[in-house]
């Protein structure tokens, strides 16, 4: 018993964080930081006398332990424990979440739960209505023109872009001005014998092919693709990428549903004595720079780098911190008054803002 009090009160905060760093979350504006201590305590505690968040929180500590740089479990024991911590935090939440409406608002329906199947408002927000037009010949004048010509009052538009084919991409504030553009479009004769109208589709969902010999024919790993789904089509390769090992590169390719379902299933293929591993990818939009979606590194505007292990501002792969802060969380957390999971790394697949990219990206991919 001695031994297991001296080891309990051994995981404190200078077990987390190096003594005088604090970890960071974005400032409403971005070009500050501040430290943030609400999850973290410099007091010495029993586990008998912890909170369940705290109790949590040396769990996780004793998942992620490192000596050397080196963690003493495998990985994969280690994300499933830190998986199941990140569903015993969801559902204490919730449980929180609950009791807390049930008691200040037992009327009311206004105050929801929020979960991550749940998200904030401003996650549920769709992206704005689109309308694609393209002209009937091709020796048609241009769209822009045409529409210009005949519709010299165009409702208010959020952007615009010239798109193939000759054709223009409108995108407007609400389906209502679209359904107007439609029907102005449709009861124009000057403009319905010479443009069409349509509403962007639904992409097709992606595979990623890992490490692809350089030396491997394309023919033949499309004919394996085509013979493992019993079709005769070629496959949209949609780009390449240099994979991990030496003279190989990661292919990414689009296909329809029913021909992806089959692919995700079957994970791997054999080509030429070559075992090539598949799995579904997400085109999700993440700098390396300053860790937030939407953009890339060059075109991130930050002055400065934030770690994507520690949150500190330092650039990732110079970061000698055992222990991993998410920025991401910590920001989320601050912004939205929740209480997800922070020990992971920026890039972890457990992560609750990468977890909310991959369901908004989901819902433009065409799965059935």
């Amino acid at each position: 018993m001695e031994h297991i009090e001296k080891y309990q009160v051994s995981i404190h905060l200078e077990d987390i964080c190096e003594k005088g760093y604090l970890p960071l979350v974005r400032s409403q504006s971005s070009s500050t930081i501040c430290s943030s201590v609400s999850e973290l305590s410099t007091t010495t505690t029993k586990d008998a006398d912890c909170t369940m968040e705290q109790l949590l929180h040396r769990l996780r500590n004793i998942i992620n332990l490192k000596k050397s740089n080196k963690s003493y479990l495998p990985n994969g024991p280690k994300d499933r424990g830190n998986l199941l911590i990140d569903l015993l935090e969801k559902k204490i939440n919730i449980n929180s979440s609950i009791e807390t409406t049930t008691v200040a608002c037992p009327t009311t329906t206004d105050s929801a739960v929020q979960t991550y199947l749940d998200p904030p408002q401003s996650q549920k927000n769709q992206k704005p209505p689109a309308l694609l037009i393209y002209p009937t010949e091709e020796d048609t004048e241009s769209v822009r023109n045409l529409l210009l010509k005949e519709l010299p009052n165009p409702p208010s538009l959020t952007a615009t872009r010239s798109i193939k084919n000759n054709g223009l991409a409108i995108v407007l504030q609400n389906t209502q001005q679209r359904e107007d553009l439609i029907k102005s479009i449709s009861d124009n004769p000057a403009l319905n014998t010479k443009v069409t109208s349509k509403l962007p589709g639904k992409r097709h969902p992606s595979l990623i092919l890992y490490n692809v010999p350089r030396n491997l024919p394309e023919e033949d790993i499309q004919k394996t693709l085509q013979d493992a789904t019993s079709t005769d089509k070629a496959f949209k390769i949609r780009f390449k990428f240099k994979g991990r090992e030496d003279n190989s590169d990661n292919w990414i390719i689009e296909t329809p549903a029913p021909l992806f379902h089959l692919l995700k299933r079957k994970r791997k293929i054999s080509v030429n004595w070559n075992i090539i591993h598949m799995r579904e990818f997400f085109h999700i939009q993440k700098c390396t720079y300053c860790q937030s979606y939407g953009h890339v590194k060059k075109d991130c505007h930050e002055l400065k780098p934030f770690c994507g292990n520690c949150t500190l501002r330092h650039p990732t792969d110079k970061c000698r911190r055992q222990e991993k802060i998410c920025i991401n969380c910590s920001t989320f957390n601050r912004e939205n008054n929740t209480n997800y999971e922070t020990y992971h790394k920026a890039h972890s697949s457990a992560c609750h803002c990468y977890r909310l990219q991959v369901t908004k990206y989901k819902k433009t991919r065409d799965y059935e």
